[in-house]
């Protein structure tokens, strides 16, 4: 039975995030995750002969130990500075802003932040969906209070739970751990959908800048991903983003019909797509908390050791992502 001091349930960045803290002091970790590889909405796949990133866009760095960490990516190659701000399409018409603070990109596409997040001496056990985490009657072992579960399998049993999950699946994997208050609470919290839309380009699209934010019916971002990733060769690509408004109305249409929608509006817009391959299209059915907790972490009050984190805590941002995690682990030592 493999037994560890935490278990991380979910590979996102504040999955781990927490996981990197844990480990570098000592703790035995075991980060599970249903996908392929880790990183969450930090995502980026290989299409055509291109990596082109599909759930989160860029990143800031406002807090004082992640701009330092972020610095020293910066300074190691791996990521880069690509914007200060994105124009804005409003009414059919891309208007100027005025350059803020950096925003940040991955040179190897923005999956390759949370590899630089989790140590490779963190065990990963990846294409297992976990399905409950239960509390064991009595502690076993050297103190092992949680069995997680993948249907009838254990997983893994642990002295602590770190839960890195949209809220809605926090509420069914905790299911048994849970005060009503406790689930009212977090079934409150808002996500919402986005569908991506990507692909390689046999011809750019009229826009000077790297990235456009979209007020639009159909649309809300539109990223010329080839910028992101510094080399001059890289083959032209682009990733749009429906507007939640629209994903949210579409969440469960025919994936082909809402590429229609998004390629309708692109060209409406003066801005056609000319692929120079299939595009693939993605839904994230949890993209974006429109509400949040207000707090870094979310505590099970009745289970000891158990915490909920991500995004949807604080901020929605990737920084709050990073900042959920390491408050987990710090609670955890």
């Amino acid at each position: 039975m493999n037994c560890v001091d935490v278990a991380i349930i979910g590979a996102g960045l504040a999955g781990v995030a927490a996981a990197g803290d844990l480990a570098a002091a000592g703790k035995s970790v075991l980060v599970i995750d249903k996908s392929r590889g880790i990183g969450g909405r930090m995502a980026t796949r290989r299409h055509a002969s291109t990596r082109i990133d599909h759930g989160a866009q860029f990143f800031t760095a406002r807090s004082e130990r992640f701009a330092a960490f972020v610095n020293g990516l910066v300074e190691s190659g791996i990521v880069q500075v690509w914007s200060h701000g994105f124009p804005i399409l409003v009414d059919g018409v891309v208007c100027a802003r005025a350059d803020g603070h950096p925003r940040y990109a991955c040179l190897a596409g923005m999956s390759e932040l949370a590899k630089q997040l989790l140590p490779d001496t963190v065990g990963c056990v990846l294409g297992t969906q976990v399905t409950s985490v239960i509390r064991l009657a009595d502690p076993v072992g050297d103190g092992m209070r949680y069995e997680i579960l993948a249907g009838e399998s254990t997983v893994c049993l642990a002295r602590d739970v770190v839960i890195n999950m949209p809220p809605v699946q926090l509420v069914a994997v905790a299911a048994d751990l849970l005060t009503d208050s406790e689930r009212e609470r977090l079934l409150a919290i808002e996500m919402e959908p986005c569908w991506a839309l990507g692909g390689c380009l046999a011809e750019d699209i009229p826009l000077t800048t790297v990235a456009l934010e979209c007020q639009h019916p159909v649309l809300g971002w539109i990223s010329r991903n080839h910028t992101r990733h510094g080399a001059a060769s890289e083959p032209l690509s682009i990733m749009v983003h429906a507007s939640g408004a629209c994903s949210a109305s579409h969440l469960e249409d025919d994936p082909l019909d809402v590429r229609n929608a998004i390629e309708t509006a692109m060209r409406e817009i003066g801005m056609p797509l000319h692929w120079d391959s299939d595009p693939f299209i993605h839904r994230w059915r949890y993209a974006k908390p429109v509400t949040g907790l207000g707090a870094d972490v979310f505590r099970l009050t009745t289970s000891p050791g158990v915490y909920g984190v991500g995004d949807w805590c604080i901020g929605g941002r990737v920084e709050g992502a990073v900042s959920s995690g390491w408050s987990a682990a710090k609670l955890l030592l």
